[in-house]
């Protein structure tokens, strides 16, 4: 994020190109319980609080800027997989793009 934030400005947004499950809440009796998964690996079923049977509501996220809590988690603990292409906005109308490509892994395919 510090590249794409002297790229495009302060208030660049990372598109982390899926959807990431952080966790469900429940409204019934106030548990969280974290997941940190991809949303379309998490079984439906788990969205039912085993404590009080409620359904929860899920936390889910699919771009980042600065301001959030997650911003400042390393990518792979946000399910992104090296080597994968990332778009990140900015400038004053959101009209600006770079892609960031994340290289970690080339030793591994290319060395």
């Amino acid at each position: 994020m510090e590249q794409a934030k002297k790229d495009l400005g302060k208030l660049a947004i990372l598109e982390l190109g899926r959807d990431l499950l952080l966790g469900f809440h429940c409204k019934g009796c106030g548990r969280y319980e974290p997941v940190d998964e991809l949303l379309g690996k998490v079984d439906e079923a788990k969205r039912i609080c085993e404590y009080c049977g409620k359904t929860r509501d899920a936390e889910i996220i699919s771009r980042l800027d600065r301001s959030e809590l997650q911003a400042d988690r390393p990518l792979s603990e946000l399910c992104v997989p090296q080597g994968e292409v990332l778009a990140v906005r900015g400038g004053k109308n959101g009209d600006r793009l770079r892609l960031f490509e994340l290289t970690g892994d080339v030793e591994r395919f290319w060395g």
